[in-house]
């Protein structure tokens, strides 16, 4: 049984269908360091973690990509975005206690995703979610894209 925000705004799993609109929501966002389309097909084909989203009948409103890690002990968020329109009704703290359940479920045991150092509502977000920032993780992304390592323990 998938968790659910609430009956307006279910939470799914992805099929190969939501795809194109998931690639959209994230060029909107990240343009050209955005994930393609193919990422989010392999993903749902080959990871043991599903890729969660949230829309308003045929709208997405957010996602969530968890992405396994080096051992079955370990898994990421690799992304969880919400877009304009689904900002301030929980969709994001959804998404991700998704990604935790989720992952707890599988007998992961440390859950590990990166955030941009400014981006205070998603740091905050993530606190109240019980992650604790490792370190920052200079050029993670390349030149001058630092990030925050944050890990949740399971």
């Amino acid at each position: 049984m998938s968790p659910k925000l609430s009956t307006l705004h279910p939470l799914t799993e992805a099929t190969p269908l939501d795809i194109p609109a998931i690639a959209a929501l994230e060029f909107e966002y990240y343009a050209q360091e955005s994930f393609s389309a193919g990422v989010f097909y392999q993903a749902i084909a080959q990871w043991p973690s599903p890729l969660w989203v949230v829309k308003e009948g045929q709208q997405l409103l957010g996602y969530a990509l968890i992405g396994p890690g080096k051992d079955t002990q370990e898994a990421w968020i690799m992304a969880a975005l919400v877009a304009h329109e689904g900002r301030g009704k929980g969709i994001g703290k959804a998404l991700c206690q998704a990604c935790i359940e989720s992952a707890s479920a599988r007998g992961v045991r440390e859950l590990k995703l990166t955030v941009a150092p400014d981006n205070q509502v998603a740091v905050g977000l993530y606190q109240q979610l019980g992650f604790t920032t490792v370190t920052i993780v200079a050029d993670f992304f390349g030149p001058g894209e630092d990030r925050l390592l944050m890990s949740l323990a399971l």
